[in-house]
């Protein structure tokens, strides 16, 4: 028995996932699913777990960004209190 090409093995694991997704879309339990794609209920809730999480990393700004972002605040905090101190004489 022989593997099957790497690039041939991504194709169709892409177009799995995509027919899983789509089937969930529709409504489908997750037996019906791997029913139809011929997978085990674990592998299609694998599936859309994944799906879900790379859906929430998407819409989930990075911590990088959150710190970035959390340091402009401080600056412009600071800023805005040197510029409202009543000057000393």
């Amino acid at each position: 028995m022989t593997a099957e090409p790497r690039s041939e093995y991504k194709v169709r694991a892409a177009e799995r996932r995509r027919r899983v997704l789509e089937l969930r879309a529709e409504g489908l339990k997750l037996r019906d699913i791997a029913d139809e794609v011929g997978m085990t209920v674990g592998g299609v809730g694998t599936i859309l777990h994944r799906a879900c999480k790379a859906e929430a990393e998407r819409r989930t700004p990075s911590i990088v960004d959150q710190v970035f972002e959390l340091t402009r605040a401080a600056q412009a905090r600071a800023q805005q209190a040197k510029t409202q101190a009543p000057a000393q004489t």
